[in-house]
């Protein structure tokens, strides 16, 4: 009988002390975070860009040609836009200064954005080749990015390939 009690009151007590651990462990500071969401669409018919394939940097600094000594990448994914041509990214704190979305898939590269501008304002990046009638009148929410360009095909990468 003494065994049984022993053994329960270990058992008590180590269930006591997880818990313990577990609330001190809720009690130390977590590095607070922000979403950004990129939408990404066909210039000309505005239909999302679904599966693209997309490289997301985000960085502090000059990441230009030969100036990465001077830059620190703080963060680095890849991922795909889902159906609706959306990725939604999570940007880390202190915000970075600079973040880079690239993409095989995109005929016009993106230019690097301002996270603080994104959260701040949201942002529209229109196709260069595009038009006046092809280009979007259409405002960005705060924490949005809008992005318009032309999807590469077989074709345009035939083209890019011969001499």
């Amino acid at each position: 009988m003494g065994d049984a009690l022993h053994s329960r009151l270990q058992i008590r007590f180590l269930a006591q002390l997880l818990s313990i651990a577990a609330c001190l462990n809720c009690l130390q500071p977590v590095a607070a975070q922000q979403n950004v969401i990129l939408r990404i669409f066909d210039y000309k018919s505005a239909k999302p860009m679904a599966k693209l394939h997309l490289a997301i940097v985000a960085f502090n600094g000059d990441l230009s040609q030969g100036r990465a000594a001077t830059s620190t990448i703080v963060m680095r994914t890849s991922t795909k836009t889902d159906e609706n041509g959306t990725v939604v990214v999570t940007i880390p704190e202190p915000l970075p200064e600079h973040v880079r979305v690239s993409s095989f898939d995109l005929f016009e590269s993106i230019p690097d954005f301002s996270p603080a501008e994104v959260l701040k304002s949201g942002i529209v990046v229109q196709y260069g080749r595009a038009n006046q009638v092809q280009k979007r009148k259409v405002s960005a929410r705060p924490g949005e990015v809008l992005i318009f360009d032309k999807r590469v095909r077989s074709g345009d990468r035939v083209l890019q390939e011969m001499p």
